[in-house]
């Protein structure tokens, strides 16, 4: 089970930034689990994800870590964090 892999520490404070929800991958190779965990974390102010099985865990990892670096580049490290664009949750 992985969750909360893409997402920095300060956006725990904030994870609505400029009206734009961050983004949480859940990820597990038991169904079950990501029905149950993903319910446990609707009330929260993240847009929840089914990312599929536990083995795309690496490549969120790596995805965090390109975005880590971008936003340095950008001046605004460490508040990162992923949205998916074209879906309405």
């Amino acid at each position: 089970m992985g969750a909360f892999k893409n997402t920095y520490w300060v956006v725990f404070d904030a994870p609505v930034w400029a009206g734009i929800k961050s983004d949480v991958y859940v990820t597990s190779d038991n169904a079950e689990a990501v029905r149950k965990v993903m319910q446990a974390l609707a009330p929260l102010p993240f847009r929840i994800f089914d990312a599929g099985k536990l083995q795309n865990n690496r490549t969120i990892e790596r995805m965090t870590l390109l975005e880590r670096e971008l936003a340095i580049k950008a001046g605004n490290h460490p508040r990162v964090s992923f949205h998916l664009w074209g879906t309405d949750k």
